[in-house]
């Protein structure tokens, strides 16, 4: 799941790709999630804003 604000430009896409996350702003749930969608990032490699 990606949430965006209404006017950011992916929100015109149908379907984002991990890739379409490089250098974008992220923050991650501290409960359950975390580690998969890390590694995830990180075997695509998508490097997101810290």
């Amino acid at each position: 799941m990606v949430v965006l604000p209404e006017a950011h430009p992916l929100c015109v896409k149908e379907k984002i790709e991990i890739e379409n996350l490089e250098n974008e702003p992220f923050m991650l749930s501290e409960h359950g999630g975390k580690n998969e969608v890390t590694e995830l990032l990180e075997k695509s490699g998508v490097h997101p804003q810290k």
